[in-house]
């Protein structure tokens, strides 16, 4: 069922191009509008409605506003804009919920001693979101007791993995194969003997090792001889000592991983390359970054 239009009464009208007159005649320079008739039409005028760098830029707006007459967001934003706002409004006034605190709090972190904040009873959400404006509320904040589900602790893993106390409160035992790929990624060797290197596979090996080539000792070769060589492959490229597994593996390598090998190492690979897998296509990736390779592409290619 549709309702009704509500029509606008005359009194409701007169108010509204009264308060929209008033809005704009208040932003009118002082040489414009004396102060007598400022004061009369200031009365009308709400500071909500006035866009925060025009209220700011205005001293005799600053000065007369009714600060505390703000809404929460708008009062948060106009603090965030000029902090000294914050002795105009009487915080007393204001209930604030911490979500709209922490973009203030991220502006300007000394601003937190005018706020009552409960750390003890901060949302898992919270605990983090202090933390990342100041890592020192460690000290006031029970992380462990929190239940962070892998996703999140990735996330605090990836925000402070360089900070020994916060890491200390996380339980990194538990992380799967994509918390630990991370953990490795951020802190090196430094929690080795904390995560369940077992849970990890050979493609997290090669991300990891590619930002962390010193872990290579850490590394199980024995999960790149297992499944798809073609990671084996990628291992070689980074680690060329390790060139024996592709004459191990040859019968067990695809062609894509033949033609990265030729393509990486032509010299080397090229008299052990099951050249008999490889396609047109193949070759002519091959050829695009190996020309020299033209006339053994002859032999097997026939156009």
């Amino acid at each position: 069922m549709k309702l009704p239009k509500k029509e606008i009464t005359v009194a409701e009208s007169k108010k509204i191009i009264t308060r929209s007159l008033c809005h704009q005649i208040a932003t009118w320079n002082e040489d414009i509008i004396p102060e007598a008739i400022f004061k009369r039409i200031i009365i009308n005028v709400d500071p909500n409605l006035i866009p925060d760098r025009e209220l700011l830029s205005n001293k005799r707006l600053v000065n007369s506003i009714d600060w505390n007459s703000l809404s929460n967001i708008k009062a948060i934003r106009m603090i965030m804009r000029d902090k000294s706002i914050i002795d105009k409004i009487d915080l007393n006034k204001y209930k604030f919920k911490l979500s709209e605190l922490i973009p203030l709090f991220l502006h300007h972190e000394d601003l937190i001693e005018y706020f009552d904040i409960d750390f003890v009873s901060l949302t898992p959400k919270e605990a983090v979101n202090m933390l990342q404006i100041s890592e020192s509320f460690i000290e006031k904040i029970e992380l462990e007791k929190y239940k962070y589900n892998s996703s999140d602790t990735i996330d605090i893993i990836r925000k402070f993995g360089n900070n020994d106390k916060i890491m200390a409160k996380l339980d990194i035992a538990s992380l799967d194969h994509f918390g630990v790929r991370t953990i490795l990624k951020k802190t090196g060797a430094k929690y080795i003997g904390k995560i369940d290197s077992k849970k990890i596979k050979a493609t997290d090996w090669i991300e990891i090792l590619r930002k962390r080539p010193e872990l290579f000792e850490y590394c199980n070769l024995l999960l790149f001889e297992k499944g798809d060589r073609y990671l084996l492959v990628k291992l070689v490229q980074m680690f060329p000592q390790l060139s024996y597994l592709i004459e191990e593996n040859k019968d067990k390598i695809s062609a894509i991983g033949w033609e990265e090998l030729l393509i990486h190492n032509p010299e080397k690979y090229s008299e052990i390359c099951r050249y008999e897998l490889l396609s047109k296509k193949h070759w002519e990736n091959i050829i695009k970054k190996q020309p020299l390779l033209k006339t053994t592409m002859k032999k097997y290619v026939i156009y």
